[in-house]
């Protein structure tokens, strides 16, 4: 484990005030995890440095399939930055745009999820009990390949429809919450 000194939030820290040490395994800073040192999201008199982080629980780590910085603000030159004083009216007008960029000094991160439900009997990873898990069921009655273990629900080695039963039950319960 290593110690980093952390803002208690999530997103831009660039107060240097009031931090406080949180301890991290690698797994739950992600842009040390997917990016590494080379990492930056903010560049100051041509330093450039990392004020922004993602975290994420050990649950979530493990569904992180990328993990990227957008670079569309901390590289621009200060001409178009987003701040508008020592501009006039028709800099403001002719450099602005609506567009992400620009919009702050600081880069956005970027992460990708692939989320997996963590309700049993939910196939469809939609996070509630619907009629396509049930129907994914019914497709994988007696089948019995090392892809269909996910559906015996009962866990007596077999998909039938004692499992069918079993999902019945936790749907009712389900709705029942």
């Amino acid at each position: 484990m290593r110690a980093l000194h952390l803002k208690p939030k999530i997103g831009s820290s660039d107060r240097y005030s009031e931090t406080r040490v949180i301890i991290l395994t690698p797994n739950f800073y992600l842009v040390a995890k997917h990016i590494g040192d080379q990492a930056y999201s903010y560049v100051f008199f041509g330093q450039a440095g990392s004020l922004d982080h993602a975290l994420a629980s050990e649950s979530l780590s493990s569904q992180v399939t990328g993990v990227v910085e957008w670079h569309i603000n901390a590289d621009e030159p200060r001409v178009l930055d987003y701040n508008t004083e020592f501009k006039s009216a028709g800099q403001v007008a002719d450099l602005y745009s609506s567009d992400p960029y620009r919009a702050s000094d600081h880069d956005p991160i970027l992460i990708e999820l692939k989320l997996q439900s963590s309700l049993k009997g939910d196939f469809n990873d939609n996070g509630r009990y619907d009629l396509g898990d049930f129907l994914n069921l019914v497709f994988n009655l007696h089948c019995s390949k090392a892809h269909c273990e996910k559906y015996d629900l009962n866990s007596d080695g077999k998909v039938n429809f004692k499992d069918i039963k079993q999902w019945h039950r936790l749907y009712r319960n389900y709705l029942k919450d």
